[in-house]
């Protein structure tokens, strides 16, 4: 051990391999929300580009399954941002016992639109979509054009 870890009590040692675990634990849940909506965007523009040539009982049921996952995987990506922040939020509190100011309480000198916004929008956007295209099959009239646009 250093001198300086010989120093430190049984208590700020905890803390900060707690602190170390927290920050990774939020690095971690940060890299799975972003894992989760980028493979399920792909998945979701490649859906849109095909549903076109779908038979109409199909397009439905993907109208439906693609509605339901969306909302699904804005859940758990705000989910995911939740966790990551009650882990960043316990190294602000680590921080402020050892009298540090470090990366997590600069960053609220950083203005910015949080991105849950534009994910927000996103959502609400393939939502809308699909809430669109489920009426157009089941009415059989494309109000919006979406068939001319996929």
């Amino acid at each position: 051990m250093s001198e300086k870890e010989d120093r430190l009590t049984r208590k700020e040692q905890i803390l900060l391999t707690e602190y170390k675990k927290s920050q990774d634990s939020a690095e971690h849940f940060s890299t799975l929300a972003w894992t989760v909506i980028s493979i399920f965007l792909a998945g979701s523009f490649l859906l849109i580009t095909k549903v076109s040539n779908m038979s109409k009982c199909i397009a439905i049921y993907s109208s439906i399954l693609s509605l339901a996952s969306t909302i699904v995987v804005w859940y758990f990506v705000m989910d995911f941002r939740g966790l990551m922040k009650i882990k960043y939020e316990r190294c602000k509190e680590i921080e402020k016992y050892f009298k540090i100011l470090d990366q997590h309480t600069r960053t609220k000198y950083y203005k910015r639109i949080p991105q849950k916004y534009f994910i927000a929008v996103l959502m609400l956007l393939l939502i809308l979509f699909w809430v669109c295209l489920l009426i157009t099959k089941l009415v059989g009239y494309d109000f919006l054009y979406i068939s001319s646009f996929c």
